[in-house]
């Protein structure tokens, strides 16, 4: 299977205190209001991610718990995988 992923800091620049902002489409909501993303491992597999969400900015949404800088959301394909599921990641 083959998904896009979304790299918040490709660079790996960013400092602790920094937000996490993510495009708010590729949160999901799980019932009854559990939210999360999907995310490629280290190791390219599927992994769920539950998310905290802060406020709103525009089309994105801050991430207050449940990411870590340098996660790897899955942004094309996400609709039709699996935890646990192995992926290509296309940068």
């Amino acid at each position: 299977m083959v998904v896009k992923a979304y790299f918040d800091n490709p660079s790996q620049n960013r400092k602790s205190n920094d937000k996490i902002i993510i495009p708010l489409k590729y949160v999901l909501l799980d019932y009854p209001d559990k939210r999360f993303v999907w995310i490629a491992d280290k190791n390219n597999k599927v992994q769920r991610k539950e998310v905290n969400l802060g406020q709103l900015l525009g089309n994105d949404v801050e991430i207050l718990g449940g990411l870590q800088i340098g996660d790897r959301i899955i942004t094309d394909g996400y609709q039709n995988i699996n935890p646990g599921s192995k992926v290509t990641v296309i940068n």
